[in-house]
């Protein structure tokens, strides 16, 4: 993992399927506290040294450039400018190890802006590219959630299945909510 966000800062607004994830779902606030942090330790770190100290800094790359300007507008609850934004740093280096946050997040601000089609394929790319990843048990949660709404039942319980097998508790007891949610197949 590049960065040590796990969730987006402002909290959306429920859906359908959320409700078949179950009433909590996975927490965004700690992650974005959290997230916050990170970026605002990034920021400082890359921020220009007082004059006559002698310090030089290092420039961002241009992925990490992108990404901070997508988490932002993430937290801002700027989610088109967000995903576009996200698209970018990912474009920029797709092999940078921050290309995977980049692409999660891309997914969220995809979900968050209700643009189904678009996040599905953002979460599948996701998850086919980062099946271990820190963030894989809350993009499958993420991802049912958009099945339910597309009516993709048995999909749905697939992706929720994976959730529930993830070491997070949170990720896991929200997929566990939902699969009972479903009902038996």
């Amino acid at each position: 993992m590049a960065t040590s966000d796990r969730a987006a800062a402002a909290p959306r607004a429920r859906t359908p399927g959320d409700r078949a994830a179950g009433p909590a779902g996975p927490p965004d606030r700690d992650d974005d506290d959290a997230a916050a942090a990170a970026d605002a330790a990034a920021d400082a770190a890359g921020a220009p040294a007082p004059a006559g100290t002698g310090s030089t800094t290092v420039a961002a790359s241009p992925t990490e450039t992108q990404f901070r300007i997508g988490r932002q507008a993430l937290r801002d609850g700027d989610f088109g400018t967000a995903a576009d934004v996200l698209a970018r740093a990912i474009a920029a280096d797709p092999a940078a190890p921050l290309a995977e946050d980049a692409r999660y997040w891309r997914a969220v601000a995809l979900a968050r802006a209700g643009r189904d089609a678009d996040a599905r394929a953002a979460l599948d790319d996701f998850l086919a590219r980062h099946p271990r990843s820190l963030r894989a048990g809350r993009a499958a949660l993420i991802l049912g959630g958009i099945l339910v709404r597309a009516g993709d039942l048995d999909g749905a319980r697939a992706r929720y299945q994976a959730a529930a097998d993830d070491a997070d508790a949170v990720v896991s007891a929200a997929a566990r909510r939902a699969l009972q949610a479903l009902g038996p197949p």
